[in-house]
């Protein structure tokens, strides 16, 4: 999947809400038309809320995504060190 031009975010949150309008994590958007110079980045959402990272600048939104990613990524091997410690104790028990 690739990146879009930025885009007022606004203009599509029902499509993004209800699916039908997939946007990649990462991507930027602006979220009205006086943000057109000051991205933020898109990071998610439900079925009643969009989440973006908004800063001061576009360079602070970016910055702040890389650190919410490093995070997540950080968690995902979190989560999956601990499945396999419940599995690797699963066997043990099961010898």
């Amino acid at each position: 999947m690739r990146y879009l031009k930025p885009f007022n975010i606004c203009d599509f949150q029902d499509a993004v809400k209800s699916g039908q309008f997939k946007i990649q994590r990462g991507q930027l958007v602006y979220c009205s038309e006086s943000d057109k110079k000051n991205f933020s980045v898109y990071v998610g959402h439900t079925k009643h809320t969009i989440h973006c990272i908004h800063g001061s600048s576009t360079s602070d939104a970016l910055k702040s995504f890389r650190a919410y990613k490093k995070r997540i990524d950080k968690l995902a091997e979190l989560r999956a060190a601990k499945l396999r410690l419940a599995q690797l104790e699963e066997e043990y028990h099961a010898l």
